[in-house]
């Protein structure tokens, strides 16, 4: 099975117009699971963004000096967590 991976430092992903886009070019671009840096998400946000990604997601919010990061895989990869830790 091959995957198609990206990693990227997005310097927050707050503002919703800069999220769609980034969501828009991973989506068109078939990327399977997908590395975000320094997303700036907080807990209260990870709902709303799994609903704008449609997959399945990982997420570590970090601190005042580690602002974050995600992991996002496709709605069409088919993934399972057994067990999941985050620092």
């Amino acid at each position: 099975m091959t995957l198609k991976c990206i990693s990227l430092n997005v310097r927050g992903i707050n503002k919703a117009i800069k999220r769609r886009k980034l969501f828009r070019y991973l989506h068109n671009n078939k990327f399977d699971v997908v590395y975000l840096q320094e997303t700036y998400c907080s807990k209260g946000l990870e709902d709303v963004w799994r609903n704008e990604w449609g997959g399945k997601g990982l997420y570590a919010h970090g601190s005042n000096h580690s602002r974050g990061v995600m992991i996002l895989f496709n709605p069409n990869v088919d993934v399972e967590f057994q067990k999941t830790i985050v620092d």
